[in-house]
């Protein structure tokens, strides 16, 4: 049986090509007509950004969709918000990995001993390899480019530098009970009225919220690059130039 193909009046009997697909914008905003083989366009610049809507149209009646309080402000947040804070979050979750990364490249094999300790060998293989992954990972996700996989990697390394805080706490204080008596004996000289704050009763409160923001970043961060790994790096990046992702 002949494969039927979409049609509409300017170009009967033409196939749509992936390539054809516009960088621009975010979603589509095409509805099917049930009188028409082509989908039906509409919406603020009535494009198909995408071939799979051809084929979502033929199997349903109409293409699901928010209707907005302000409708007027459809084709800012399609055209200008959505690419924009997609962009931002990239260059965002991107620098901080390219930050976090230049002192593993300085020093690519200072790791070692660390990623051994957590049980990946050989540690002079694993430490470089971080080091490389979240550098220039981290540029490769700031840029768009090789977006998914890229960030997957990185998402994993996370989620393990997460595991490590996790398990590996800070501990309950900095001083002792010897410690702490000797600093209310006359110690207070010794140390700034920051640092007599945060050894105020040996240090376990200053300690407690090292240990929450260490684990509450970690999972943010690994959530971030989740998004990533799941969506692309969206129509403003690299890989959208090239018209062909992962």
């Amino acid at each position: 049986m002949p494969r039927k193909r979409f049609q509409d009046a300017d170009s009967p009997g033409k196939w749509p090509k992936p390539w054809e697909a516009p960088l621009w914008p975010l979603r589509s905003t095409a509805q099917f007509d049930p009188g028409q083989r082509m989908p039906r366009q509409s919406g603020v610049n009535g494009v198909i950004t995408n071939i799979g809507v051809h084929a979502m149209a033929t199997q349903s009646p109409e293409l699901p969709s928010v209707p907005l309080f302000i409708p007027s402000l459809a084709g800012f947040y399609e055209n200008v918000a959505q690419p924009l804070s997609w962009l931002i979050l990239r260059l965002f979750v991107g620098g901080a990995l390219v930050i976090e990364g230049w002192p593993k490249i300085i020093a690519p094999f200072a790791q070692t001993g660390f990623v051994e300790s957590i049980g990946f060998y050989p540690g002079w293989l694993w430490s470089p390899l971080l080091a490389v992954m979240q550098f220039f990972g981290g540029m490769a996700i700031a840029a768009g480019l090789f977006t998914r996989p890229v960030a997957l990697a990185n998402a994993v390394m996370l989620a393990i530098t997460w595991w490590f805080h996790y398990t590996h706490p800070y501990g309950d204080a900095f001083l002792t009970q010897a410690g702490i008596d000797a600093l209310a004996a006359g110690g207070q000289g010794l140390f700034t009225p920051e640092g007599l704050q945060r050894l105020a009763n040996g240090g376990g409160v200053f300690l407690a919220q090292v240990q929450e923001k260490a684990e509450f970043l970690s999972a943010i961060w690994t959530v971030g690059v989740l998004l990533f790994a799941g969506h692309g790096g969206g129509p403003v990046s690299l890989d959208r130039l090239l018209r062909k992702e992962f």
